[in-house]
């Protein structure tokens, strides 16, 4: 896992980021924006950083190419550092999303640290995930006995990621 110190310019950037409101079938309807463009731009300069050729595209089906392959960055807000039994998700709604991988990171709820959790590819994601329905009761360790999905939605253990 990779844990980046955000800076006031990244910052800047996914405040800027979006022109919308509220992205199609937004979970938190919108309330995460700043949390998922701040993802964004962390993966951009981290994979920048690293030599990669990164193309900052954000459309629907993906948010980067980086070396030619298409990249979907999930964020999730979080006032902890990611440990294990932390769980990756990815809505039932993106399962059409044309990308050739998903890369995870964690942001701290106060905007401060970006954890890159990893990646997986799309289609091996969906082989390895498993499937919840909305209302199913949340089987995750960590997890809070009463959460129930509030969405279909697939899941996976932090640890099953390929890390950069």
């Amino acid at each position: 896992m990779i844990e980046v110190s955000v800076t006031n310019d990244q910052l800047e950037r996914a405040r800027t980021r979006f022109e919308f409101q509220e992205l199609n079938g937004s979970i938190t309807k919108g309330d995460g924006n700043l949390a998922g463009a701040l993802g964004e731009i962390i993966v951009l300069d981290v994979l920048e950083g690293r030599g990669n050729k990164v193309t900052d595209t954000s459309t629907y089906d993906y948010d980067l190419k980086a070396n030619g392959l298409s990249i979907d960055v999930k964020s999730k807000r979080t006032n902890y550092k990611p440990r294990e039994g932390f769980r990756v998700t990815v809505s039932s709604w993106n399962t059409r999303q044309r990308c050739d991988y998903y890369m995870f990171t964690y942001v701290m709820n106060d905007m401060s640290k970006v954890y890159i959790a990893g990646y997986m590819p799309k289609k091996e994601f969906f082989e390895k995930a498993s499937f919840h329905k909305k209302g199913d009761l949340d089987p995750g360790e960590l997890a809070n006995r009463d959460w129930r999905f509030s969405h279909d939605c697939y899941l996976m253990n932090l640890e099953e990621l390929n890390t950069l």
